[in-house]
């Protein structure tokens, strides 16, 4: 239902994609029922992206509370939160957003102390909350970004500021993050060039330079069980291609240094390829698909994409 007149509100955006394991109690269910924020009315809305397993009903019979919406196909990560973003902002005028990825879990209090520091924050564009990869290993998964060596590589920051509530952070991670409306109707949603990946750090350098602040609330929990350490091919092309894409727009100095290291790996692998030893390794091959898409992508990512906020026309449909 659209908001009350003069009330706050707050969409929490989820989105699925083959995840029936996680349509239960332990992950959706927990994000449901501790999202609690005195003072402001809350709306759950679900995107299924293309799934073809049971999610959507699933979710419809264990979950009628939630607006689901579902594509036709999967649109990636990127598109599939921007049409959430436009769907709620258009639907409720939220507030805030909070996003979250089908294999979290949320602890009580999560979201109120993310709105708290955020009221209490008027520059804050971005607050993730502290990401654990437990509940059962307490293990930080992300408390923001850092990025490393010449061509700066992401990675996410796996320590806290000791003696400290919060840290300011350069980027972070999008997994019970909330995201201030006001900013993002400014900036605009996420970059769709990037699809997957780095996506989120884009959109921290965008706040940013707008003057915004991004922050890393240390006492707002939520759960992420991922193994960081295996990554298919598939993901590991889009880290590889989307990282000189970052730098071809918010660092001129650091895009040359990925190019030039970019061109130099694939020298080197084209030269593979002609002496044939490439055929049955496919991590170099995604390598060298990677590395010349992310070359061509990023000449052309400093043109103008549309990132608005305002309601766009999308195929997608209501699933209830």
């Amino acid at each position: 239902m659209p908001r009350a007149v003069n009330s706050k509100h707050i969409s929490i955006l989820l989105l699925l994609y083959n995840g029936e394991k996680y349509i239960n109690d332990a992950y959706v269910g927990s994000i449901i029922k501790n999202t609690k924020v005195p003072g402001y009315a809350i709306d759950f809305v679900f995107l299924d992206n293309g799934s073809t397993d049971n999610t959507v009903s699933k979710v419809l019979k264990q979950y009628p509370m939630v607006h689901l919406l579902k594509t036709f196909k999967n649109t990636l990560y990127g598109e599939g939160v921007n049409t959430l973003i436009r769907y709620a902002y258009r639907t409720y005028k939220s507030d805030y957003f909070i996003i979250f990825d089908q294999d979290a879990k949320a602890p009580a209090g999560y979201a109120s102390a993310l709105v708290q520091f955020a009221t209490q924050h008027p520059e804050a564009a971005f607050v993730q909350p502290l990401i654990l990869n437990g509940p059962k290993n307490n293990d930080i998964y992300s408390a923001g970004h850092r990025y490393v060596g010449k061509t700066k590589s992401c990675f996410p920051l796996q320590h806290t500021k000791p003696h400290r509530r919060y840290s300011e952070i350069k980027s972070g991670s999008i997994m019970g993050t909330l995201l201030k409306a006001e900013a993002v109707k400014e900036v605009g949603v996420l970059d769709p060039i990037f699809e997957i990946y780095y996506e989120s750090s884009d959109w921290c350098f965008r706040f940013r330079k707008a003057g915004y602040k991004c922050y890393c609330l240390y006492e707002a929990i939520v759960y992420h069980e991922r193994d960081q350490k295996k990554s298919s091919n598939l993901q590991l092309y889009y880290v590889f291609r989307n990282k000189i894409i970052l730098w071809a727009k918010h660092d001129t100095a650091t895009y040359q240094a990925c190019r030039a290291e970019y061109q130099r790996e694939l020298d080197s692998l084209t030269t593979a390829y002609s002496t044939g030893r490439l055929v049955n390794n496919s991590y170099d091959q995604m390598k060298h698909f990677a590395l010349s898409d992310g070359v061509a992508l990023a000449a052309q990512a400093t043109r103008k994409r549309n990132t608005s906020i305002k309601f766009q026309p999308f195929s997608c449909v209501h699933a209830k």
